[in-house]
């Protein structure tokens, strides 16, 4: 039985492609039409629009099952739902499924667009060559990088096959992972998400808040937008790096300051899309 298309999803839909949609299932979210459509159908539809074409998405309900309010148990739980998940084409790409790194006591949660080669070979996020400047930018500013959450939105390395080069993930895989996604977090129950990079915040934000900034919801979830760590891996050493370091910097100790504070989320809200109505740009506490 179809469940009922959740009024944020609707108006998603509605306000990209201008007309009513119904978005009560992955295979409805990515389209306009109000009727179920074949995959041949989907993929004339959906091609003219993204380039990445539709080879294999399941048809199924959008569910969002309870999870333990026990961290660890939660997460063995999404675990045993997702770790051999095949709701994609980027499942037939994969060496691996990612899924989490870090503490799942966690008040903080980092949160960037996708895997990559080097996560992909591992099983685990933010592995990769960025990992030291990541990791260093933060103990600069006294957060200690094992005592956060590590997570994707989407759980396998977008590509167009095994050896082609990382790319961001399209809408299609995102809806496709947006369940798992939301199981994630309702599993940590994060306070405060840093979003690594513009791709990330698609997440939360029909349109990105500006970089190295803080946006209180009015759930009382905070989500900050921060530079993703390849990025600055770049930028550092030549014209404008050292500005994004600094700001880099302040954004982070801003976040150590009011760690101490913070408390999970007693129980994460639904759907994820659309949290951020901006309320202030600061990071808060609620």
């Amino acid at each position: 039985m179809q469940a009922a298309a959740t009024p944020a999803l609707t108006a998603y839909i509605t306000a990209h492609y201008e007309v009513a949609g119904q978005a009560a299932s992955v295979f409805y979210a990515t389209t306009v039409s109000t009727r179920e459509l074949s995959p041949q159908e989907l993929a004339v539809q959906v091609a003219g629009k993204y380039a990445e074409p539709i080879q294999r998405v399941w048809r199924h309900d959008l569910y969002y099952p309870e999870v333990s309010q026990d961290p660890r148990e939660a997460l063995r739980q999404v675990w045993a739902r997702y770790g051999g998940c095949a709701g994609c084409h980027l499942s037939e790409r994969r060496t691996k499924v990612v899924l989490f790194r870090g503490n799942p006591d966690a008040t903080v949660a980092m949160f960037g667009e996708g895997p990559g080669r080097t996560e992909d070979a591992y099983g685990e996020p933010f592995v990769g060559a960025s990992r030291k400047l990541q990791d260093k930018l933060l103990e600069q500013s006294g957060i200690p990088p094992q005592a956060l959450a590590w997570m994707n939105m989407v759980g396998c390395r977008p590509c167009n096959n095994r050896f082609a080069d990382d790319r961001p993930p399209s809408i299609v895989e995102k809806i496709a992972c947006s369940e798992r996604t939301l199981m994630l977090l309702r599993a940590i129950r994060p306070r405060v998400v840093v979003c690594l990079g513009q791709e990330a915040t698609t997440m939360f934000f029909d349109r990105p808040p500006p970089p190295w900034t803080w946006t209180t919801t009015p759930q009382g979830i905070v989500v900050g937008h921060g530079r993703h760590p390849a990025y600055l891996a770049r930028r550092l050493g030549v014209q404008g790096g050292e500005a994004e370091r600094v700001a880099a910097i302040r954004f982070y100790r801003e976040l150590a300051s009011r760690m101490p504070s913070l408390t999970k989320v007693d129980r994460w809200p639904l759907p994820v899309h659309f949290l951020g109505e901006i309320q202030d740009g600061r990071i808060g506490t609620h």
